[in-house]
């Protein structure tokens, strides 16, 4: 531990050196009045730095309560204008702040691998006192490199848990011990690293809490629901999800479901001012619903959904779910011959809308529309007795006979008929039995006509 101790305080002594904290009075008058507001509510100005070449400077600021504010500002046309203002990309409490920047970016050595981060960066970091006397060492960091025009998240070290080096759809992990670091492992996924976005408190702190949450979006199974390529989402917002287009219908995750920009949204098209997605709850949890239209980018086109209307009815007792591809965690239940409404397909599912018969706060009942999957395999377009009246009525077409006089459709209704339900090829077999004699048809579920005579014992 004490070798970690003395490393880090030389690093934190070179890094401050060269990191040029803008000297007293450098600051630009118009950043310094910008910032005139913040400093009238109680918070100081703890470190500024400014890279110059590429029109970035960037403070950080603490009030008395140890509430902690990133401020940035970028230059346009000669002037100061801000960037960003943010609690969520800084550590809070009332420890010291420090903000540094590097023009050439950073290497780092994790023993035999090297992982480079092209610059400038910018590192927001916070030390181990809240006295100046008493600082030693950083006790946690985050390096933000310029990328394309954004400044994102590249290395995050914490000393009493990891480092984490960030780049474009992974984290590679590191963990600290006296001789140096071990690598711990890679997780592919997507995560927010835009400093406009990103909250430090929602960084994975170890490669088992990245394995559990961070997820990219999934490739799906053949089916009518198909993502549509959008413009990326405006970051950080929430939205409130419901599992129908609108306000009216059940809201999962038990009234609270709500997804975050931050994160990866798939999106499958619009209805009446909302959209379709699918978002992930956690890397094993995903959900389908819907947010306003609203929520899109500016500009972002998306297709109207192409629903069909199918009135189905379920074979058994089953329910519905919002996340068929993962958990299949029930929304509603829905019971036995209930008939629901087949809207599109998804791989074995079929995305459907019904009205659940749910009580209120208050002990009333209440019918509540839900969209959500049931495995289409549990669903039938004709209804048995419908089934058996198609059959019927095939049968008596093929003018059947019992010892030389016909069969009659009083004789079919006296007699006892058996229909079965194949999902593999989605027909019924109906089977008569009169006087002894058996008659077998088969009627196709989808068309819903009667489609061959298969046995006739008559």
């Amino acid at each position: 531990m004490e070798k970690i101790m003395i490393a880090l305080i030389l690093v934190l002594a070179v890094l401050c050196a060269s990191a040029a904290v803008a000297e007293e009075g450098a600051l630009p008058a118009d950043i310094r009045e910008a910032l005139e507001k913040r400093i009238a509510e109680g918070y100081r100005l703890q470190e500024d730095a400014g890279l110059e070449k590429e029109g970035y400077w960037f403070a950080v600021l603490q009030n008395e309560a140890g509430h902690n504010l990133l401020e940035a500002f970028q230059r346009e046309n000669g002037q100061w204008t801000r960037y960003l203002e943010t609690d969520k990309a800084v550590p809070q409490g009332s420890k010291l702040l420090t903000v540094f920047v590097n023009e050439e970016g950073a290497q780092h050595e994790m023993n035999d691998i090297s992982l480079p981060v092209a610059g400038p960066t910018v590192t927001i970091g916070q030390a181990n006192s809240d006295r100046a006397e008493e600082e030693e060492y950083l006790e946690r960091w985050a390096e933000f490199a310029l990328e394309g025009g954004r400044w994102m998240l590249a290395f995050w070290e914490d000393f009493d848990a990891c480092a984490v080096r960030f780049t474009g759809n992974e984290l590679i992990y590191f963990e600290s011990w006296l001789a140096g670091w071990d690598y711990l492992g890679t997780v592919k996924g997507d995560f927010q690293r835009d400093i406009r976005y990103m909250n430090w408190n929602n960084v994975p702190r170890t490669l088992k809490d990245a394995q559990r949450k961070i997820s990219s979006a999934p490739t799906l199974p053949e089916g009518k629901l198909k993502a549509q390529q959008v413009k990326a989402f405006p970051g950080g917002r929430q939205y409130a999800v419901y599992s129908g287009p609108g306000e009216n219908y059940l809201r999962g995750g038990k009234g609270k479901a709500v997804v975050s920009t931050n994160d990866w949204i798939q999106v499958f098209g619009k209805e009446n001012g909302w959209i379709l997605i699918q978002y992930a709850i956690e890397k094993d949890h995903r959900r389908f619903g819907w947010i306003p239209e609203e929520a899109l980018a500016k500009g972002a086109e998306v297709a109207e959904c192409q629903f069909s209307q199918v009135r189905v009815y379920t074979l058994e007792e089953t329910f519905l779910t919002d996340d068929p591809l993962f958990s299949q965690a029930m929304l509603s239940p829905v019971p036995e011959c209930n008939f629901v409404t087949w809207l599109s397909s998804l791989g074995d599912w079929a995305y459907v809308e019904w009205l659940d018969d749910m009580e209120t706060d208050d002990g009333e009942a209440e019918m509540k529309p839900v969209r959500g999957f049931i495995k289409a395999k549990l669903l039938v377009r004709l209804e048995q007795e419908e089934a058996v009246r198609t059959a019927a009525d095939f049968l008596l077409s093929r003018k059947p006979v019992i010892a030389q006089r016909p069969v009659t459709l009083q004789m079919l209704s006296d007699a006892a008929a058996d229909a079965v339900y194949d999902a593999e090829t989605q027909e019924w077999t109906v089977t008569f039995t009169v006087s002894g004699c058996g008659f077998t048809v088969i009627v196709d579920d989808v068309s819903g006509y009667g489609v061959r005579l298969e046995a006739d014992n008559g």
